[in-house]
């Protein structure tokens, strides 16, 4: 939902970079999760190549890098938060 309604914003001429980052961020870490996951469930044989989650969890890892990485998508959503002000809760 969050990746439909970032595209529609897009779609409207909505300057989108908050939920841009909120999107790749939120993405990027539930992969890195649950890649690690199934590491974790092959033990030891989840880091050898002879499985294909040694290949996925360095391409998630990469993901969390690539086009800025997660600390770089926090401060944006920090930043949009602080100036278009945080509603209370």
């Amino acid at each position: 939902m969050m990746v439909l309604n970032t595209a529609w914003e897009i779609d409207q001429g909505r300057d989108p970079r908050e939920k841009v980052s909120m999107v790749k961020f939120h993405a990027s870490e539930m992969l890195g999760r649950v890649v690690d996951r199934g590491v974790q469930i092959f033990g030891g044989m989840g880091y050898t190549k002879e499985f294909i989650m040694e290949r996925l969890y360095r391409d998630a890892r990469v993901l969390r890098i690539y086009d800025g990485t997660t600390e770089i998508h926090k401060m944006v959503i920090a930043r949009s938060l602080m100036k278009n002000g945080v509603p209370a809760l």
